[in-house]
């Protein structure tokens, strides 16, 4: 069973960026990337660490022209992971802490639960071309019952660069 998002926040501050998330989910730290979730929605399949449910950080070197590009490389490497990876039409501008980003929507099997999952990619251009994203998960079923938890997170994230 996994936890509902509470409605407290804890901030994280990382050298990058600052971003605030339920007081209820675990901070899990990957080789390149930060991924925060609740209780019983992560854990480990076949050797590699997998969430149902919650925020990823990272950031991606990005050798492409631009942020559409740049976007589109990330999710071409997701997709190289992830058979079932499809998009759901355009990516919609957005704004990440006063930078120009993308909001792209995902649909994707999960591994861990065989189930649909949708996924929404917000991706930035740093000043050194690197791309920041942020990505959130929840089962396709309940994904509407996380996007105002999602949407907090993603208002309350603040760049460093």
């Amino acid at each position: 069973m996994v936890e509902p998002p509470s409605d407290r926040a804890t901030q994280y501050a990382a050298n990058l960026f600052r971003v605030s998330v339920p007081s209820n989910w675990r901070e899990l730290r990957g080789s390149d990337s930060i991924t925060f979730a609740p209780l019983g929605a992560f854990g480990t399949l076949n050797g590699r660490s997998i969430f149902t449910h919650g925020v990823e950080i990272s950031i991606t070197r990005s050798d492409s022209r631009g942020l559409q590009n740049a976007t589109d490389d990330l999710i071409a490497a997701l997709s190289r992971g992830n058979a079932e990876l499809r998009r759901f039409g355009e990516a919609g501008d957005v704004t990440l802490s006063g930078h120009r980003g993308l909001r792209t929507r995902l649909s994707n099997r999960s591994e861990a639960t065989g189930m649909l999952e949708t996924i929404e990619v917000f991706t930035t251009l740093l000043r050194d071309r690197s791309l920041f994203y942020l990505l959130t998960v929840a089962p396709a079923d309940s994904f509407q019952d996380y996007v105002s938890t999602f949407d907090r997170v993603v208002e309350s994230l603040r760049l460093n660069d």
